[in-house]
Order: C-alpha cells, then structure tokens, then sequence
C-alpha cells in the first residue's frame, strides 16, 4: 500500500449503531488526500446486515472486523494497523463532524505540528439540544486563550479523549502507542501519551466536531468492576505523571471512592485501596490530593 497516498487518516470504531455510522461517514468530506477507516467490533446479525449496505453506499471506506467483540481500544488499535496517512483523527461512530473539518485539514495539512486539537461542541443525540459531553474542552480551549502554558498543560493531560485530535502517525508508530483493550476508558493511556511524545502542538479555536449525548453509550454503563478498572486507570496515569515530573493531577480517580463512602461500601472501597497500592499511593494520600485540590477550587471561586 501506498505509504504517502494520503495526508489523513480517519479511524472510526464502530458497534451496533449503523444508522449513526452513516451519519457520521455523509459528515466527512471527500477529499483524495484522505484516507477511512471503519472496524467494526463484532456486531450484532441485524447491524452486520445494515453495515453491509453502508459497505455499498460509502464504496471508497475501507471496513475491518475485529476477530473478537473487544472494544473500542482494540478496534482502534486494528485501525492503526491499516492507517497510512501522515496524521490520524479519531471519531466516534455515534458522533459527526461539521463542514468546518474541511476547512481545518486544508490549513495543516501541511503543517509542521506533531498535534492540532480543534473546539467541538455536544448536542443530544436525538433532540439536538446543547448538551456537556464538550464542556471540559471547551474550557481547556478558553483557558489557553488567557494563559497558553496552564491552557496547554490541561489539554495534554487532563483532556482524555483521542477525538478532536489531528496526530502525527510517526509519533505514534515510533513510540508504539496504542489504546487498552478495556471495556472503559480504553482511551486514557493513549491520550495522555501520545500528549507527551507531541512536542509541538497547535490548538485550533475552530469547532469541527459534535459529541452526541446517547442514553445506552458505553461511556454511560456503570458498574462496579467499570469503577475498579477506572481507579486502576487513573492511578496508573497519575503516577506516570508523576514520575515524569508533570506538576497536574487527574481529579477522576475520586469518584469511585466518593461513590463508594456515600453508598457505605466498604468492601468495595478495600478492593480500591488495593488497586491504589500496586502504585504506591495509600488512601491517605489519595484523601490529601482530593483535599488540596478542593481548597484549590475554593481560592479561585474567592478570587
């Protein structure tokens, strides 16, 4: 294959929901610098058949099937295997962009940036109706705005999600980064490394993608083993930061010890404590984070 037939490649993870699929392929605009990508997670019959359509509809999108219903990281993953534009995007099936990405991948494509992150905004899926699935972007963007070193900090590290991205694929390949083949936040390891490898980053003020807000998303399940791969998630994050010497902290390994203390489950929250040791934290330093952070909060609501 044609190594420098394309400029980008758009990877696009897909389960169950053929019908927003298509939505999302119509939103991408047809260009020959740009290379599509589908894999499919292992569907159920009724959506294998719906895609088989799309398959004839969308003829110039290349579709792959994982060899086992492993998630969106390990769909992503085969994705990455079969790229080979010069830079990456990432979409969500359930997701779409705006006739602004046109736009966007004519201003660097030939840029010298190792990553652009671009504004998105959410609606909900079905009434179209703002919605706050965008809100922790949006505010990292606003901050850059005012202070580009704190702005840009928070986007490398506390904005999780590999979509909004425009990546260089050689940082990547070269690095051999790739997702957690986990049933939630596969994403977060894959975005706070490829953030570090990135030296050079653009931040694109345009808004080029919608994030749906839909009842029965994966992002939306919860249960208790999702809780402990989360506080294994974020531990592990965390200390990678640490040992690397980035002065932040991912606030998000609280909620499932808030969750556990008012639900009074403590043979949860000793399951937890567990899951911290492995990275040498103890609940009394989780407890002080948590605190400082807080107050933190507190002294700029009084300024």
């Amino acid at each position: 294959m044609d190594e420098h037939k394309y400029t980008f490649t758009i990877i696009i993870p897909h389960y169950g929901i053929p019908s927003r699929l298509v939505r999302l392929l119509q939103s991408i605009p047809r260009r020959v610098d740009l290379q599509i990508i589908v894999v499919d997670d292992c569907s159920p019959q009724e959506g294998i058949d719906f895609l088989n359509y799309i398959r004839k509809n969308f003829e110039y999108v290349e579709y792959y099937t994982t060899p086992y219903n492993g998630g969106g990281g390990l769909a992503r993953n085969i994705g990455l295997s079969k790229a080979i534009g010069k830079y990456v995007i990432f979409a969500d099936a359930d997701d779409f962009f705006l006739p602004s990405l046109n736009e966007i991948l004519d201003k660097y494509k030939e840029s010298y940036a190792d990553m652009v992150i671009f504004n998105a905004l959410s609606l909900d899926d079905v009434s179209y109706k703002l919605s706050n699935r965008s809100t922790h972007l949006n505010k990292y963007i606003d901050l850059f705005k005012l202070d580009s070193e704190k702005g840009l900090l928070n986007l490398r590290y506390l904005f999780g999600e590999p979509w909004c991205r425009i990546i260089k694929r050689e940082i990547i390949t070269s690095n051999n980064i790739r997702f957690r083949e986990c049933r939630v936040h596969n994403d977060t390891y894959f975005s706070y490394t490829i953030s570090f490898y990135c030296k050079d980053i653009i931040i694109e003020d345009t808004v080029a993608y919608i994030i749906t807000n839909r009842v029965n998303s994966v992002s939306k399940t919860s249960d208790w083993s999702k809780q402990e791969l989360a506080v294994d998630v974020f531990a592990e994050k965390n200390r990678f930061l640490e040992e690397k010497n980035i002065r932040i902290f991912d606030s998000l390994i609280f909620n499932p010890f808030i969750k556990c203390i008012k639900q009074s489950n403590w043979n949860e929250l000793k399951k937890l404590k567990g899951i911290i040791k492995k990275y040498d934290y103890s609940m009394n330093t989780i407890f002080f984070k948590f605190l400082k952070l807080k107050i933190q909060s507190l002294l700029k609501l009084k300024k």
